[in-house]
């Protein structure tokens, strides 16, 4: 029987990822670190509202993909929403775009600025 994913220890958890996913747990910190480096580079487009709300629909529900790497980028619609607001700076948080509607929607726009960027989205796969 597998071992239960919550009752590994760091070494079990770290090679059950790799399996699971094709790249390590480290190549994931890095993406992660990348992608978050690479969208606050957008600042200065998020301080229009409609865009910014365009960015956290294009976080939720979406992973991205850095060219060139194996890992992919996703995180929470609560984690999005705010990442977009702490991008903004101006006094507002993640329920300032939680659940704002249509997440999961890139628009040409932001899928154009993130590909500049080499971010491409990656939908998640329907099969459950």
């Amino acid at each position: 029987m597998e071992k239960d994913v919550f009752d590994m220890n760091k070494e079990e958890y770290a090679e059950w990822f790799k399996e699971q996913n094709g790249y390590t747990l480290d190549e994931q910190l890095e993406c992660n670190e990348a992608f978050e480096k690479d969208l606050r580079s957008l600042s200065s487009k998020m301080s229009d509202l409609d865009y910014a709300k365009d960015v956290y629909r294009a976080l939720c529900n979406m992973r991205w993909k850095k060219l060139g790497s194996k890992a992919l980028y996703s995180c929470s619609w609560r984690y999005a929403g705010g990442m977009v607001a702490e991008i903004r700076s101006v006094n507002e948080d993640y329920l300032n775009f939680y659940c704002s509607n249509n997440e999961g929607t890139v628009t040409t726009e932001v899928e154009k600025d993130m590909a500049e960027l080499e971010w491409l989205p990656v939908p998640w796969d329907n099969d459950f």
